[in-house]
């Protein structure tokens, strides 16, 4: 349901895929999903910017208490960004494909890097 301009979807709406349980609720640009919150029947949630039907800019994806706010390349975590686990404990840093690459670390005035792997999440968010 929303709005449609030339017979597509235009401005503001929402979709539901009844065969995955999926919803997407946000802005439409010539049919296109483009910025808004894309819900997943598992309960996980992206909301941020899309391009191709992917999370791709800026965006917060939610699942199980565990939180990643930060930058996105065709539904992975790529660029800066900080992943949070419903626990509290914090990764920081550059990742790349899914992965922290790069990790900040703080202590006292210094700032130091390391360079380390976590677990690649791949979003799938594609209807």
């Amino acid at each position: 349901m929303g709005n449609f301009a030339k017979g597509k979807y235009s401005n503001y709406g929402t979709l539901e895929i009844k065969a995955t349980g999926d919803v997407y609720t946000g802005e439409w640009n010539k049919g296109i999903i483009y910025r808004g919150t894309w819900t997943k029947k598992d309960g996980s949630r992206y909301e941020g910017t899309f391009w191709k039907k992917m999370a791709d800019g800026r965006g917060v994806w939610t699942k199980d208490g565990d939180t990643y706010s930060g930058d996105f390349v065709k539904n992975k975590f790529e660029g800066q960004g900080t992943y949070t686990k419903k626990n509290g404990s914090t990764r920081k840093g550059k990742w790349q494909g899914g992965q922290l690459i790069q990790e900040d670390r703080y202590q006292g005035t210094s700032r130091r890097k390391r360079y380390m792997g976590y677990t690649q999440y791949n979003m799938n968010y594609n209807p």
